[in-house]
């Protein structure tokens, strides 16, 4: 599948908080999201200027923390979770970032399954962090 991976742009913050709060069990929330710098966040956007993926990042000296990485559901299993979080990984590469990290529910399997296959590994179990389940505490070594 072939996407348009850009940079995030302040315009399409109230599309990405609709689509927080209908995919995420714990919602970040807007003011959070609104004091972020876009700097390392992503989005996949159609012609119609629709917001159909994001990923929400923050730079922490030679750390990258990803926040929040979520896909439309009409848009859900056709490669876009991958390709935006690989555009991201080089864009880590490229910044001399050596070590990504990530927080993700143990009752996500496809997400813990992307991770998995991006080259994170478990380093944490986070018990009853979740109302739901554990959080998993991963991390990618890029060096």
């Amino acid at each position: 599948m072939s996407v348009r991976v850009q940079g995030m742009q302040a315009k399409w913050l109230p599309q990405l908080l609709l689509l927080e709060q209908e995919l995420q069990t714990t919602p970040m929330g807007g003011n959070f999201v609104n004091s972020l710098k876009l700097d390392n966040s992503l989005a996949i956007v159609s012609a119609g200027d629709r917001l159909q993926a994001y990923l929400l990042a923050r730079a922490m000296g030679p750390e990258w923390e990803l926040l929040s990485l979520a896909v439309a559901p009409d848009c859900q299993r056709q490669g876009m979770a991958r390709a935006i979080h690989q555009v991201w990984q080089q864009m880590a590469l490229d910044s001399g970032v050596e070590q990504l990290w990530l927080e993700v529910a143990s009752n996500n399997p496809p997400a813990i399954k992307l991770y998995q296959q991006q080259g994170y590994q478990l380093q944490a179990i986070r018990k009853n962090y979740y109302p739901d389940a554990d959080a998993l505490l991963m991390t990618c070594s890029l060096r």
